[in-house]
């Protein structure tokens, strides 16, 4: 009688490990606004360029007339001022 062959289990192959793909950090979005730095509050009570007209005038300096701003780099006017 012809010896049945013992059937040879095939070698399981080994799974190769999948690399886990390393979560790239999702970069935070910047909001706009903050890209941009925040201006000055302009109505700032304490501002002496806003506390001009609420000041006693100073020896030696023409106090402003109200119509006029009061603007530092303000270009002289035709009157000289």
């Amino acid at each position: 009688p012809t010896p049945t062959p013992t059937p040879t289990d095939a070698p399981t192959p080994t799974p190769t490990p999948t690399p886990t793909p390393t979560p790239t950090a999702a970069p935070t979005p910047t909001p706009t606004a903050s890209r941009i730095p925040t201006p000055p509050t302009v109505s700032i009570p304490d501002s002496p360029l806003l506390s001009i007209s609420s000041i006693p005038p100073t020896p030696g300096l023409l106090p402003m007339p109200s119509p006029t701003p009061v603007f530092p780099p303000s270009p002289p006017t035709p009157f000289g001022f």
